[in-house]
C-alpha cells in the first residue's frame, strides 16, 4: 500500500502513541523510566487471549477449506440468477455474516473462497461490491457472535477481567450472546446489511466485473493426494487412516455434551469454542494427513496474532499501570449524565480500542 505500513509498524506507532499519552496525562511522580515499567510489567498479560485468537483464526481456516464447506460454498454460488447479479451480493452478504456470527476466523477465509465461487457463476457481478460484501460480518456480527472475545471471556472464572476484580463474578452467555437483544440486533444486522448492499449493486454499464480466469492467480489450499495403497509406507498408513478423526470426535463429543449439561450457558467460553472447532476440522477433513496440511497452510496466518499481541500487551500495560486509562475515562464520565452514559461509555472504549485490540481484556 501507498500510504498505509504494515500492522507491524502500526502496532509499533501506536505503543510510542500510548507512551506519550501517559507521559503527558501521568502527573507527579511518573516519568519515562516508569512509563516504561509500566509497559514492560503488560507485555505478556495477553499471552493467553493470543493463544485463544491464534487458535479461533486457525481452526476457521481448517473448517472453511475442508472438502464439505468448499462442496457447500460451491452449490450455494450457483444458486443466484446471472442475470440479476444483485441476488450474488446478497447471498454473499447473508452467508458472510452468518459464518462471521459462527466463528470469524472461519469468515474471514471461506469469504475469499466463496468470492471465487461466485464469479465463476455469476460472470456479471460487480466485483468491487462483492468484495466489499464478503466482510461486513467482521465489522457487525462477530463481535457478539458465537467466537465473540468479550462475551465468551466474561464466563470464565479464570479470565483476566475476573483476576484483575473488574467484574465481580463470571456472566454467562445467555445474559450476553443469547440475551434476545442480542439476537434481535443480529438478525437485523445481518438482513439489514446484505440487502443494503444488494441494492447498490450499479447498472451495467457501471460495472467492474473480474474475468474468473483472473482468480486463477489467487492462492487456495490445494488438498494433498492420498497415495495408492500400494505405495504407502506403514506411517503413511497410520497418517492417512481416518478413524483418528472417528474416535476423537466421539470422545469429543461426549466430552462436549457432558460440559454443557454441567455449565449451560457459562460453558460457551473461547476454549470451548475452540474445542469444538478443532475435532470439526479433523472430522471434516477425514484424513488427518490432509487436516495437518491444512493446519501447516494455517499457520502462516496467524503469525501476526503471535508477534503483535505482546505488544498490545504492553499498551495495556500502559493504560492500566499509568493513570492514562483512568483520565480518559474520567474525562467522559464527568461530562456524562444518567441518560447518556451509555452512549459515553461506548466512545470510552472506542477510544481505547484504538490504541489495539484491547476491548478482548
Amino acid at each position: 500500500m501507498k500510504w498505509v505500513p504494515h500492522s507491524l509498524i502500526v502496532a509499533l506507532i501506536l505503543n510510542l502513541i500510548a507512551f506519550v499519552l501517559a507521559l503527558i496525562w501521568e502527573g507527579v511522580g511518573y516519568n519515562p523510566f516508569t512509563v516504561i515499567q509500566a509497559w514492560g510489567k503488560g507485555f505478556w498479560a495477553l499471552l493467553k487471549c493470543a493463544m485463544q485468537m491464534c487458535l479461533i483464526l486457525l481452526t476457521g481456516y481448517i473448517v472453511a477449506v475442508s472438502p464439505p464447506v468448499e462442496k457447500a460454498l460451491a452449490w450455494l454460488a450457483s444458486l443466484p440468477n446471472p442475470d440479476k447479479p444483485s441476488q450474488a451480493v446478497l447471498l454473499m452478504g447473508l452467508v458472510t455474516n452468518i459464518l462471521a456470527y459462527i466463528n470469524w476466523g472461519l469468515s474471514i477465509v471461506a469469504a475469499a473462497i466463496f468470492v471465487i465461487y461466485l464469479v465463476r457463476h455469476q460472470p456479471k457481478v460487480d466485483f468491487r461490491l462483492l468484495l466489499a460484501a464478503a466482510y461486513p460480518g467482521l465489522g457487525c456480527e462477530w463481535h457478539t457472535g458465537l467466537s465473540a472475545s468479550a462475551p465468551l471471556m466474561v464466563p470464565d472464572p479464570g479470565s483476566l477481567l475476573i483476576k484483575e476484580g473488574i467484574l465481580a463474578e463470571p456472566i454467562p452467555t445467555n445474559r450476553t450472546i443469547f440475551s434476545p437483544f442480542n439476537l434481535g440486533i443480529q438478525a437485523f444486522t445481518i438482513i439489514f446489511t446484505a440487502a443494503f448492499m444488494a441494492i447498490m449493486h450499479p447498472r451495467p454499464e457501471k460495472t467492474l466485473s473480474m474475468p474468473p480466469e483472473r482468480l486463477k492467480v489467487v492462492e487456495k489450499w490445494v488438498p494433498p493426494e492420498k497415495p495408492r495403497q500400494e505405495e504407502m509406507s506403514v506411517a503413511d498408513k497410520i497418517n492417512w487412516w481416518p478413524g483418528w478423526g472417528v474416535i476423537f470426535g466421539i470422545m469429543a463429543a461426549v466430552y462436549l455434551v457432558w460440559w454443557y449439561s454441567q455449565k449451560g450457558f457459562a460453558g460457551l467460553t473461547l476454549d470451548s469454542v475452540n474445542f469444538m472447532f478443532l475435532f470439526a476440522g479433523l472430522l471434516l477433513h477425514w484424513y488427518p494427513a490432509r487436516f495437518v496440511d491444512a493446519a501447516l497452510s494455517g499457520a502462516s496466518k496467524v503469525w501476526g496474532i503471535i508477534i503483535q499481541f505482546p505488544l498490545y500487551g504492553g499498551i495495556f500495560g500502559m493504560l492500566k499501570y499509568t493513570a492514562l486509562a483512568k483520565t480518559i475515562t474520567d474525562a467522559f464520565v464527568a461530562m456524562a449524565t444518567a441518560s447518556t452514559y451509555p452512549l459515553l461509555m461506548y466512545w470510552v472504549a472506542g477510544t481505547l480500542n484504538l490504541l489495539g485490540p484491547l476491548g478482548r481484556v
